[in-house]
């Protein structure tokens, strides 16, 4: 009754829409729980993101494991079908020198006999052809000789069987190839067996011994048992004279 009485002395009436005003203790405490509400929001956020870095972090991790692990698996690999394939063209090599020292000997007879039949020449004819075949194979397996003949010696493609004097040369210069030697990819796969020169040992003559003048007057020497008396005194007497 009081409300109406005032609205009707001064003339204005309430709108029908107007909203009862809230206590301030009430939207102070709805907006600090929407502030802790929201830290919630960004706290749990930031740990998400940190999970998704560290799984970043992990697989990234993972994949440069496995990237060594492939690279060293192929190493390994590698090394072990080098290891086979030198083990079994190491078995080859005494094959190969002998047949060298055959192609040797049929340029030597081609040499000494021109005049030779026709079966021969064929079989030399073909035997040149299957070495220039077994050349081109070991050239596709990185296979080669060591050239060692006239050159330095070097303890990392020569073991030396042999010394030779040879004052025209220099020491230590390969004069022969006991032994052919073989190179593997670069890597020796057996050594040269060589002999090289040496500077022959110049002989110093010897001194002759001087001979040696005695003197014509030595001193005498006496002998044993011998005893000499000093010459009497003046002064001297005998104990016998009284």
């Amino acid at each position: 009754m009081t409300e109406d009485k005032k609205l009707a002395s001064t003339g204005k009436e309430e709108p029908k829409d107007a909203k009862k005003t809230e206590p301030a203790s009430e939207s102070e405490e709805k907006i600090k729980k929407l502030a802790e509400k929201q830290k919630q929001l960004e706290e749990q956020l930031k740990a998400k993101d940190k999970k998704i870095s560290d799984l970043e972090s992990d697989l990234k991790w993972s994949r440069a494991d496995f990237d060594n692990f492939r690279k060293s698996t192929e190493k390994h690999m590698d090394a072990d079908r080098e290891a086979m394939q030198a083990k079994l063209l190491k078995d080859f090599l005494p094959f190969f020198d002998t047949f060298d020292k055959a192609m040797r000997a049929a340029s030597d007879i081609q040499q000494k006999s021109p005049d030779l039949n026709n079966g021969l020449k064929q079989f030399f004819g073909g035997l040149e052809g299957l070495y220039k075949n077994l050349n081109a194979i070991l050239d596709a397996k990185k296979l080669k000789r060591i050239d060692a003949l006239g050159k330095k010696f070097d303890y990392n493609y020569h073991e030396v069987s042999l010394q030779i004097e040879d004052e025209q040369l220099d020491e230590d210069t390969v004069v022969q190839e006991i032994q052919k030697g073989w190179l593997l990819n670069g890597k020796v796969l057996r050594p040269a067996m060589v002999a090289v020169s040496k500077k022959p040992v110049k002989k110093t003559p010897e001194p002759v011994p001087e001979e040696r003048e005695f003197e014509e007057d030595e001193p005498k020497t006496e002998k044993k048992g011998s005893s000499t008396q000093p010459p009497d005194s003046p002064d001297s007497e005998s104990s016998f004279d009284d």
